[in-house]
């Protein structure tokens, strides 16, 4: 349906596009603050460069840092005169479009304590009245024809239509009797609401609460009437992938659904709507931006996907519009694209080209999956049958010779390290993928290892070539049978005669881990008393506990052509300070890259990192040059250049360390780099906010789970206990679990459990899936998250090992033992009594004196007593220093009265996972239509009445005679 016309590099990231709606002019606010405005060449200048590529074409109109801090949403004037942005430093200004010269300044208000309350959308209702909306729910109108004095001080207008930020606003028609043209009510979405607001009136309706996120909406008319419906919708984009149609004026509950990311764990979220020009002639067609980078074409009427294209394969789709042209302009991360309708072809192909260079007119970018006409939609059902009938190519195992089998695996090296250690019993750890070669490499190591070594074939000839072994079968038939059934044969065939040594090495294969492959299972190693571990394959290089790692990442075939070529093209000025690291599986090939560019190239500050086994370095398990070593904050001057796709934590730990991270990303189905590649600059917005909002949801939380998912990583004992004691410390309780590899089932049969905090490698302690249904964080996050609001700042600085919290709690707790000792010196209470009676004032009014705790997701004070329920009362200190005091023996209060309020306890300890399932789970009958407030330990008694009576034809109630 569309083709790439360019790409636009943006400095920094985009936080807001908009588009001007006479003009080809795009505008876009970035995270820098900058506000930026593209000019595109109108599509009636003809020629390939307007149509096709444009590069060259399209100039920068104007460029200025406009906000100190972020640049948070953009909107044009009706007519397109003025341009207004919002940032996240308090400020609305509006510029001149054309100059981008700021005529008017308007401070946002503040909240009651004087914090910031960033902006979320800006929207010129008419000429007249300008809408901002913030992150506390609020709804400022501005009178733009009051004098810019009066502007700046108060808005004309305020309302609160929701609890939460609101994400998108949209303006209803005027209707037929308005005088002005302009709407003069509007329809905004925030939370899980949405609601519909009147410019004199305020607030109409709200609908009922949807239980699920509503991020964006877009109105549509002429849709095809029928009964109550007018063909006037709503479109409503949610977080779960699904499109929700409300017809106008029936605000109360939503009309239809339509399923555009059909996902089994829920679909990635709808971040940004947009209406396809009636002029292109496609019908009523809607586009979708989605949090994945993918843009989908859903056609309303049959309310299906008719076509997706891709924006972006790292960063969600958050601008989406057509300019005048009827071209359209997609945005996110860090790149804007313009994109032009397809040509229809007959014979067309449906995939798309890969990504090209813009300066190269005869290869546009063009990720278009869809077919040229309805009549070759994709199909969101299909029957189960089709996987059979339409299987996927299988992937063979490549076979390597001796001699290559020797290089991948390092059989040399694991020899001589072994030898070294003079290890007998030795534990080999595959991943699933390499176990097609364990038997081999098994037989290699046994060959070096042992004395005297006789191979004997059944067919009694000597055979060296890569089949020898049987290894020639597929991953599909791995999948399609058990491991062991395909392993066991091949160890079957081999045949291997030893000498009868008594000290001779003995070799395990380790074929299943207890936990993630990256780690390793010195639990399955011990149950062969292994001496040491080899791991092969990808590895977190955690630090273990108790045994010795042989690490072997194998080698992985990489041209170093195009990644020189990529590089160049990245970072055209030769004294840029970068660093070139890499996924260990490619490790080997830095320094060959490094050499490459510094010898012929010309680059002066490159840096080759090399793999080492310290995850709190600077960048975690690698080495960084002596200035960053001396000055750690000297990092940030530094750019980052990976080879293949690094995961997930290691971009949120370097996002904040240091200026840029571009990935060279690597076809892990081959083995090799397409000739073509080009590096992806990394941005980690999304992730961040995602992150916080997480965070923000469990600091409420009253009860934590502690999940442990190692039990191999060095301290991981240590940080399990200072968890524990930061839990207990904010009033909370938490439960420990051990539940192996984790998955969504295991951890939803706990529903007392509020958050749980993963306590792993510093790889997969991030897990970030929406298949969980409680929130799940790591233990950096749990020490932000038990922070007060006051105290818990969010820098985007993120980390996840476990040492750096360690060594800075103990630090924290010197430097407390040193203040403590210090005020004892001036001051030293002898009175006991006094003392107690002190804490016994303090203790009572602790919990009047607190401050007030409000849930930042929806804006509603929490009790202290919900939020920290192991926090200790001041009657329950009161009456332990009573007890203390008095020398009479105290009896058992085991069968004593619960107050009510209180909770339940076990063993006279206060349980809050007792007193969910007691609350929660305790059986109370089947209710009625009213509200009863059920007292189990009140004094009230039930009145006894006389009920109804009769038969079903009619019945009598109480004395009354009348039968109903």
């Amino acid at each position: 349906m569309f083709d790439t016309v360019c790409s636009l590099p943006l400095s920094a990231d985009l936080f807001a596009q908009e588009i001007h709606p006479t003009e080809p002019l795009v505008s876009v606010g970035l995270s820098s603050g900058h506000v930026q405005t593209f000019r595109i060449p109108p599509t009636s200048d003809g020629g390939p460069g307007a149509t096709k590529n444009g590069c060259g074409l399209i100039d920068t109109a104007w460029r200025t840092r406009r906000h100190k801090a972020s640049c948070r949403c953009l909107g044009y004037g009706i007519d397109g005169e003025t341009l207004y942005s919002a940032g996240a430093d308090g400020w609305v200004k509006a510029a001149k479009a054309e100059t981008g010269v700021v005529n008017l300044k308007i401070a946002i208000p503040r909240l009651g304590e004087g914090s910031l309350d960033a902006p979320t959308v800006i929207h010129a209702l008419s000429p007249e009245t300008l809408i901002l909306s913030t992150d506390s729910g609020a709804l400022y109108l501005y009178d733009l024809r009051a004098p810019p004095s009066s502007i700046s001080q108060k808005p004309q207008q305020t309302h609160h239509p929701h609890d939460d930020y609101v994400s998108s606003l949209t303006p209803l028609p005027p209707s037929e009797a308005s005088t002005s043209g302009f709407s003069k009510q509007w329809v905004t979405t925030g939370g899980t609401t949405i609601a519909v607001t009147d410019l004199r009136r305020g607030i109409l309706v709200r609908s009922e609460d949807q239980e699920e996120e509503l991020i964006s909406s877009v109105y549509v008319s002429g849709l095809k009437a029928g009964g109550s419906s007018k063909g006037e919708k709503l479109l409503v984009g949610g977080a779960s992938g699904v499109l929700t149609l409300w017809e106008k004026g029936a605000w109360d509950d939503q009309d239809e659904r339509i399923v555009v990311d059909r996902q089994l764990d829920g679909g990635e979220s709808l971040e940004v709507l947009s209406l396809l020009p009636d002029n292109l002639g496609r019908g009523k067609v809607v586009a979708v931006g989605q949090s994945d980078g993918a843009v989908r074409f859903v056609q309303l009427g049959i309310n299906k996907v008719v076509s997706k294209v891709v924006h972006n394969e790292l960063e969600g789709v958050i601008g989406l519009g057509f300019d005048v042209g009827g071209r359209m302009i997609s945005g996110g991360g860090s790149i804007v694209k313009v994109w032009h309708e397809a040509e229809e072809r007959e014979g067309d192909d449906e995939s798309g080209s890969e990504d090209e260079d813009v300066q190269k007119p005869e290869q546009s970018q063009n990720y278009s999956i869809m077919a040229s006409s309805l009549e070759a939609a994709l199909v969101l059902s299909t029957p189960d049958t089709r996987i059979l009938d339409n299987s996927a190519p299988p992937r063979v195992w490549r076979n390597f010779s001796d001699e290559e089998l020797r290089i991948t695996y390092d059989i040399n090296r694991t020899l001589e390290e072994i030898r070294q250690g003079k290890w007998k019993r030795i534990a080999l750890q595959f991943p699933d993928e390499m176990l097609p070669d364990a038997p081999r490499v098994f037989q290699l190591l046994s060959r070096g290892l042992a004395p005297t070594t006789r191979t004997t074939y059944s067919a009694g000839e000597e055979r060296n070539s890569a089949n020898e072994y049987g290894t020639d079968y597929t991953i599909n038939e791995l999948q399609k049978n058990m491991i062991e059934d395909v392993v066991k044969p091949k160890f079957d065939a081999l045949n291997i005669a030893y000498s009868p040594a008594k000290d001779q090495p003995h070799l395990y294969i380790l074929a299943d881990t207890s936990y993630g492959t990256c780690c390793v299972d010195e639990v399955a190693a011990e149950h062969v008393n292994a001496d040491v571990v080899v791991h092969y394959g990808r590895a977190c290089l955690s630090p273990t506990a108790r045994l010795p790692v042989i690490y072997v990442f194998t080698h992985r075939h990489l041209d170093a052509g195009p990644v020189i070529k990529a590089f160049k093209e990245t970072y055209p000025n030769r004294e840029e300070k970068i660093l070139i690291a890499a996924d260990v599986t490619f490790s080997d090939h830095v320094d060959r890259i490094t050499s490459i560019l510094t010898d012929k190239e010309g680059y002066t500050s490159v840096f080759a990192t090399s793999v080492v086994h310290d995850p709190s370095s600077p960048i975690p398990n690698r080495t960084v040059p002596e200035s960053v070593r001396d000055n750690p904050e000297s990092l940030r001057e530094w750019q980052l250049f990976h080879i293949s796709g690094p995961p997930t934590a290691l971009l949120l730990t370097l996002s904040s360390r240091v200026a840029a991270i571009h990935i060279y990303p690597t076809d892990q189905g081959l083995d090799r780099c397409g000739a073509n590649s080009k590096s992806i600059i990394a941005s980690t917005a999304v992730a961040l906010r995602r992150r916080y909002a997480i965070l923000t949801s469990v600091s409420t939380v009253p009860i934590f789970g502690i999940l442990i998912n190692t039990l191999s990583v060095k301290n991981y004992l240590h940080i399990v206990e200072h968890v524990k004691a930061r839990i207990a410390a904010a009033g909370k309780k938490s439960y420990m679990f051990v539940v192996g590899k984790l998955n969504a089932a295991k951890i939803a049969n706990f529903g007392e459990i509020g958050g749980w905090v993963v306590i792993g490698c510093w790889e997969s302690s991030l897990v970030d899936s929406k298949d969980f249904w409680k929130p799940i964080i790591t233990p950096y996050e749990l020490e932000l998250a038990l922070k007060g609001d006051v105290d818990r700042v969010w820098t985007g600085e993120w980390r996840s090992d476990y040492q750096t919290i360690l060594d800075t709690a103990e630090a924290s707790k010197s430097y407390g033992n040193g203040a403590a000792a210090a005020a004892s010196t001036v001051e030293h209470p002898t009175n006991d009594t006094e003392c107690n009676s002190g804490d016994d004032m303090d203790a009572f009014s602790e919990e009047e004196s607190a401050p007030p705790e409000f849930d930042l997701r929806t804006g509603r004070y929490i009790s202290i007593s919900t939020t920290r329920p192991m926090q200790p009362s001041a009657p329950s200190t009161t009456s332990n220093n009573t007890q203390r005091s008095s020398s009479r023996p105290v009896g058992s209060n085991a069968l004593t009265k619960r107050e009510s309020g209180d909770l339940a306890t076990i063993g006279g300890v206060m349980s809050p996972g007792a007193e969910f399932l007691r609350s929660q789970r305790t059986w109370k009958g089947l209710g009625s239509d009213f509200d009863i407030q059920y007292e189990e330990d009140g004094e009230k008694d039930a009145i006894v009445v006389e009920g109804r009576s009769g038969i079903a034809r009619g019945y009598t109630v109480g004395e009354n005679t009348e039968k109903h």
